[in-house]
């Protein structure tokens, strides 16, 4: 028992060393894979930006397409009531009026 004593005193610290420097080399990796989900999880949201980004500039593309359209549907409309006599012009809304 007195001769196990002096050995663990010598060889102690280098076994808590080498338990040290495995620890060491575990949590690395799990560090270098934390990282590289944190990683795939930033593309992912980064896809997702993009698909947005994406989607809105349609939707602007289309809302622009329909106020361009309905500018000149109230131009022509505009036209037309224009060259028309004021009887028909009043003929034409009491009829839109009435729903027939």
């Amino acid at each position: 028992m007195t001769a196990i004593l002096p050995l663990l005193l010598k060889l102690g610290p280098w076994l808590i060393a080498g338990a040290g420097v495995l620890f060491g080399l575990f949590r690395h990796q799990q560090a270098k894979a934390d990282i590289a989900a944190a990683k795939a999880q930033g593309a992912a949201a980064d896809a997702k930006v993009a698909q947005a980004q994406t989607a809105d500039a349609q939707a602007n593309a289309a809302a622009q397409a329909a106020a361009s359209d309905a500018g000149a549907a109230r131009t022509s409309a505009d036209s037309q009531i224009a060259g028309m006599p004021a009887s028909e012009v009043h003929d034409e809304l009491q009829d839109w009026t009435r729903g027939s």
